[in-house]
């Protein structure tokens, strides 16, 4: 199910549950969206406490899709469990959940 802000529609973020060991399937977590205006997009990954863990990074292409690796801010694996996103789109934002499996 699509969620649309404005211009921008986010049509999810697969897989839900991924597995950050760099064994080439499911390593990252893919955010997918349209965006037909090619207007700036960020977003924010948050542990259960509400502590931000990463920024998420744009895609091969960046207009429709940001990733996360599993990563922290400084390059560790985070440990199993289920994390919080947050997608930015001029001021209003989407957010879910993603779990890192191990």
């Amino acid at each position: 199910m699509a969620i649309s802000l404005g211009s921008l529609e986010f049509n999810g973020v697969f897989p839900r549950i991924f597995t950050p060991n760099s064994d080439g399937f499911n390593d990252k977590a893919v955010f997918h969206f349209t965006n037909p205006e090619l207007l700036p997009v960020g977003g924010s990954v948050y542990d259960i406490t509400g502590s931000k863990v990463a920024s998420l990074l744009p895609g091969n292409d960046p207009d429709t899709l940001l990733t996360w690796d599993g990563r922290d801010s400084g390059g560790r694996v985070v440990p199993g469990g289920i994390y919080f996103f947050k997608i930015d789109f001029q001021g209003e934002n989407i957010t879910g959940t993603v779990v890192v499996a191990r």
